[in-house]
């Protein structure tokens, strides 16, 4: 089994997408930092999240992140939201305007060579 350990810093810098389960031993009252761990599941295939919590108190904290989290994906869709939002026009490009990406496939061929036996190993 391939394991990752980590604190909360990998909930935002790590970018593995082979990763099939999170398991989280917290819950976060932070809707945003919540939907960042949950992503680093699922990039490559279905992944799946798992929040441990205690009944109580920190219960509650993971609804009250579970409804936050709801209600900021319903405003997203919401179509008088997305008009709302403003993005920055004057963004530059990341390419140069001379430099135009072109697709170009490419049938690659594995080529297993043969080693060479040395005089110097027997």
């Amino acid at each position: 089994i391939n394991t990752v350990v980590a604190t909360c810093v990998g909930e935002e810098g790590l970018d593995i997408g082979e990763v099939d389960m999170i398991v989280s031993f917290d819950a976060l009252s932070s809707p945003v930092r919540m939907v960042q761990r949950m992503g680093r599941t699922g990039r490559a295939r279905c992944g799946k999240v798992v929040v441990l919590v205690a009944e109580g108190a920190e219960e509650k904290q993971l609804e009250r992140c579970n409804a936050k989290t709801e209600a900021m994906y319903k405003m997203l869709k919401n179509e008088r939201t997305r008009q709302r939002v403003a993005f920055f026009s004057h963004s530059p490009s990341l390419l140069c305007r001379r430099h135009l990406p072109k697709l170009v496939k490419v049938q690659l061929e594995s080529q297993v060579e043969e080693e060479e036996e040395s005089d110097d190993i027997k």
